[in-house]
């Protein structure tokens, strides 16, 4: 089970890169290294489109959303979070770096 981001001890990057335009990699400031898909980042959007904002709720049908889909744009937000615009023309979404962080696959940090 994923905890609530917000009461995850902070979590800062140390460096973002893009890997080509399936994924994205940060070494986070205790050297762990996650690594997102670009599919895994779009169905986990954040934004009022994607997720209802009263209820909490996904709305997002990640089956409509291709398993290959293409990040072609990542921007950092201030100190707090990146933007990423896909191939698919969505780019609403604001990634805070706790929720990116709260997201990583790695069995080390889903068990923390």
């Amino acid at each position: 089970m994923i905890q609530d981001y917000k009461n995850k001890k902070e979590a800062e990057p140390k460096q973002i890169r893009k890997l080509g335009n399936k994924s994205l990699n940060i070494v986070w400031s205790d050297d762990h290294i996650s690594e997102y898909t670009f599919y895994k980042l779009r169905i986990h959007c954040p934004c009022a489109a994607c997720v209802d904002e009263l209820s909490g709720k996904k709305v997002l049908d990640s089956k409509q959303v291709a398993p290959l889909i293409q990040g072609l744009n990542v921007n950092i937000v201030g100190n707090y979070a990146l933007s990423i615009t896909f191939e698919d023309g969505h780019s609403t979404g604001i990634y805070p770096f706790k929720y990116l962080r709260q997201i990583c696959s790695c069995k080390i940090w889903l068990e923390n």
